[in-house]
């Protein structure tokens, strides 16, 4: 298979040069291939946020290499990195980052204009895909977690990106919800979406075809489906 993301000797220190330094990372090496379903586990403070991080090209404060479709992202130009960033990867994050001022269709219309995209038929299509066309018009504070979350997926997968990197996706969200939401990222997945999931939930990392476990910044131990 392709590799969408490769890690090569990935290293990361907080406060490299005090006396307070941390390692948080050490030796991370892992291929992403295009259409993977892969989620990170391990206990608080093993690193996987910050892994996180570095793979969707929000930190790069680190030592080793990170390919991006066989491109050291270090030699890479701002502007590229930054288009990267914005069509490339969608995030999904535990917290949903919604706007309260904006309402849904907005908070969603937000990722597009950023891209320059005017094509707002996109916004119904993926808002009924993901049962959320009925609340367009409606505010973050008027509607439930669950919603919530369908959203933050809606802004994430408008752009069509190449990769989808979740932050504890279903934290937050009752049972039901959670079960909703892990359909939705089993369905997008086999319609061909690259996904990499950082949760502490056995019940999504059932949805994964490979589970990687973290342990004091390192990766020691690995399980594939099937």
């Amino acid at each position: 298979m392709e590799p969408l993301i490769t890690l090569n000797k990935v290293n990361k220190t907080y406060n490299k040069y005090s006396k307070l330094k941390k390692h948080v990372l050490h030796d991370i090496s892992l291929e992403i291939n295009k259409n993977d379903f892969v989620c990170i586990m391990g206990s608080s403070g093993s690193g996987k946020t910050t892994l996180l991080n570095i793979i969707s090209l929000i930190d790069d404060d680190y030592d080793g290499k990170l390919f991006y479709e066989g491109n050291d992202v270090k030699t890479i130009n701002l502007k590229t990195v930054n288009k990267i960033k914005s069509k490339d990867i969608g995030f999904v994050f535990q917290t949903y980052n919604l706007l309260d001022n904006l309402t849904i269709k907005e908070n969603i219309e937000f990722v597009l204009k950023l891209n320059n995209d005017k094509d707002k038929n996109k916004i119904m299509n993926i808002s009924k895909k993901l049962g959320i066309d009925t609340i367009l018009e409606k505010y973050p504070y008027e509607i439930s977690g669950g919603q919530k979350q369908r959203v933050a997926v809606a802004r994430a997968l408008i752009t069509h990106p190449k990769i989808i990197l979740a932050d504890e996706p279903t934290g937050a969200l009752d049972s039901k919800s959670t079960d909703q939401l892990l359909s939705i990222f089993d369905q997008i997945h086999q319609s061909g979406q690259t996904i990499l999931m950082v949760t502490h939930s056995s019940k999504a990392a059932s949805y994964a075809s490979r589970v990687l476990f973290i342990k004091d910044g390192q990766i020691f131990h690995q399980l594939y489906k099937g």
